[in-house]
């Protein structure tokens, strides 16, 4: 219901996060993931980031995304190839709806997607 789908404080969190990890951890590899609001918060913080830390972020998933259908299965101003979206078949929140279904409760068993994506971003960088 928030404007961008995501707490502005979570936002700001996760922007401050990532922009101390990029300034304080030069030779590491940044990666994010979020579920379902924490995916919106991942849209909202990644977008407006500098381009230097944005540069920094090897890959991004999202599950469940509630801001799937708004940004068009993207994270605005952020490269499409660091970006996957998984949402589960009959899942409404990706959908562009706040009604929560039982496919919206069932990621655990595509964990391991996001995660093979990730170490794939990863070891492209390494």
């Amino acid at each position: 219901m928030l404007p961008g789908g995501g707490d502005p404080a979570g936002i700001k969190k996760e922007q401050d996060l990532l922009t101390s990890a990029a300034t304080s951890c030069p030779d590491s590899v940044l990666v994010v993931a979020g579920y379902s609001q924490g995916a919106a918060v991942a849209h909202g913080a990644i977008e407006s980031l500098p381009a230097s830390v944005q540069s920094r972020i090897a890959g991004v998933v999202t599950y469940g995304d509630t801001q799937n259908k708004q940004d068009n299965g993207k994270i605005d101003n952020f490269p499409a190839d660091k970006v996957k979206v998984i949402c589960n078949p009959g899942d409404l929140v990706c959908s562009g709806t706040l009604v929560i279904a039982a496919p919206h409760l069932d990621y655990a068993r595509r964990a391991g997607e996001g995660v093979d994506f990730l170490v794939q971003k990863i070891n492209a960088v390494l």
